[in-house]
């Protein structure tokens, strides 16, 4: 593998590792729509696709008949096909820096604000004048909580709205730094470091 290839495939999940890493290390929650952080992890992931199953599985043909051109037409491809896995996924917000039961009261909060006949029932929120039904994922330890809709269709605009009145929330609610900030941070610099030594090389 040249360094070019090192390149492209380690420098976009580098710049990934560091945003998410900065997010961790903030004193504030930071929300994020399910469909934005689709995209970003597809972005990171951009440069290995292309230099792993891409390579590997190159149109020769397509490429003697389109020359360079050929390079426009997978990237559009790859383009196509990420934004069909991100429109199919269910609406989703991912809230980072953050505890459960902590959220729990924000959406507790809001919730009785929307819609008084919301309930709860274990980590999930249902507020049948929103036509909302929301679950808690969480993974303990890391800070990090996705609200999933329990529902494959649900109305985007309404889960933007939400997505409004948690972003107001959370930006009065100081939190703890996170220690895997600290991790994701180190896996950045390594990435960068191992590009740079390839160049250098």
């Amino acid at each position: 593998m040249n360094a070019y290839s090192i390149c492209l495939s380690l420098v976009p999940l580098a710049v990934y590792f560091l945003a998410l890493g900065m997010i961790h290390a903030s004193r504030r929650p930071f929300i994020l729509s399910g469909d934005a952080d689709m995209a970003l992890l597809c972005a990171a992931v951009s440069g290995m696709v292309f230099v792993g199953p891409m390579n590997l599985f190159f149109p020769v043909n397509a490429a003697i008949r389109f020359g360079t051109y050929i390079w426009l037409i997978l990237a559009i491809l790859y383009f196509l096909i990420s934004m069909l896995v991100i429109l199919y996924s269910r609406p989703r917000l991912i809230v980072y820096n953050i505890d459960k039961e902590q959220l729990k009261e924000i959406l507790e909060k809001i919730a009785m604000r929307l819609d008084e006949n919301s309930a709860w029932a274990g980590d999930s929120l249902y507020m049948p004048q929103q036509g909302l039904d929301i679950h808690l994922e969480y993974v303990s330890g890391l800070k990090n909580v996705t609200l999933v809709s329990n529902e494959r269709y649900s109305s985007r605009l309404r889960w933007r709205r939400l997505k409004c009145l948690l972003k107001a929330e959370l930006k009065q609610t100081p939190v703890s730094r996170n220690w895997l900030s600290i991790i994701l941070l180190l896996l950045s610099a390594i990435l960068f470091f191992v590009t740079i030594i390839s160049f250098v090389s």
